[in-house]
């Protein structure tokens, strides 16, 4: 009988693929543990568990967010090659059940997540270039796409459709009707609302980041020397 999966572990699973052994051993682990020993110290309270949760899941993704800033991803150069390729598994996998309302859904949400990826990737490129890139590129992104996960989840339960039937919906008068057509794109309001907010903080702080690195990198400089004469 396979046991229960304890909190974290997903996370450590991932890291160890992504991420060299002094990261994981470092910045992971030590995250992963404090998230599993808050939610065994929480007891059976069903309030103190979600807020274990939360602290523990906020303080992965922090440690997440760090390992990447410390240049312990060896795939950094792949990252593009590897978004390609995931857009390109899931447009096979959807094969002729991609619909024009699918296609807009896609466009719509690359539209709203642009304008934070050019903002880090070009205010952030000044301040630190060598972090730019996969936070622009990488974190925001991930970001952005969790949001759209979590504001999934918000939507409430008396809502019958799937996500990818709602998207089809939005676009489908003909097929769904006008009163389900207009529910569906309230609906859609959700994922979009919560993964702009998500862009927005991880742009926020990936910038606030670079600009810390950059004031510490000036702070550490030696004096200079006054000129003679």
């Amino acid at each position: 009988m396979n046991r229960p999966r304890l909190p974290g572990e997903r996370i450590h699973a991932l890291a160890a693929r992504v991420f060299n052994v002094r990261v994981c051993c470092r910045l992971v682990e030590p995250a992963v543990a404090d998230l599993q020993y808050e939610v065994r110290e929480a007891g059976a309270s069903r309030l103190r568990l979600v807020a274990a949760l939360a602290r523990g899941y906020a303080g992965c993704a922090r440690v997440l967010v760090a390992a990447l800033m410390s240049g312990g991803w060896p795939l950094k150069r792949a990252a593009p090659w590897l978004f390609g390729i995931v857009l390109a598994a899931l447009s096979i996998r959807a094969g002729m059940h991609m619909t024009a309302a699918h296609v807009v859904f896609v466009c719509l949400f690359s539209f709203w997540l642009a304008p934070f990826v050019l903002v880090v990737w070009g205010l952030g490129g000044r301040w630190a270039p060598a972090q730019a890139g996969r936070l622009a590129w990488v974190v925001v992104p991930l970001w952005f796409v969790a949001g759209v996960a979590v504001g999934w989840a918000c939507v409430p339960d008396i809502w019958p459709a799937s996500l990818w039937l709602t998207i089809d919906a939005t676009m489908g008068a003909a097929i769904y009707g006008d009163q389900f057509e207009n529910l569906a794109e309230r609906v859609m309001m959700y994922p979009l609302f919560v993964a702009v907010l998500a862009a927005a903080g991880a742009s926020v702080a990936s910038l606030a980041g670079m600009w810390l690195m950059r004031r510490r990198g000036e702070d550490s400089r030696p004096p200079a020397e006054p000129a003679n004469g």
